[in-house]
């Protein structure tokens, strides 16, 4: 799940949440090792600064890198649409 704000800032940033329901330590650590990869590739991919919270849900230590590029990349596609049809 991907909570957001309009940034503050003049560059993105990333927030997380992984709660124990996910997994124990080792699990929680790589899936936020996951997400943290995966916001430093694709940060510029916004098209306006923003304030990302992903919330991992049980079920996110089984997810790859590529699996949670194509779940993100949905909604950076998302995100970048609503912010084009705002400006125009």
């Amino acid at each position: 799940m991907v909570a957001w704000a309009d940034g503050t800032q003049p560059e993105s940033r990333l927030g997380m949440a992984v709660s124990k329901k996910v997994g124990n330590s080792p699990k929680r650590s790589r899936v936020k090792r996951v997400l943290r990869e995966w916001f430093r590739h694709h940060r510029h991919e916004l098209s306006v600064p923003a304030d990302l919270v992903l919330i991992a849900r049980p079920g996110a230590p089984d997810l790859g890198l590529g699996d949670v590029e194509q779940e993100l990349g949905a909604f950076v596609v998302w995100f970048n649409r609503r912010h084009t049809a705002r400006e125009g």
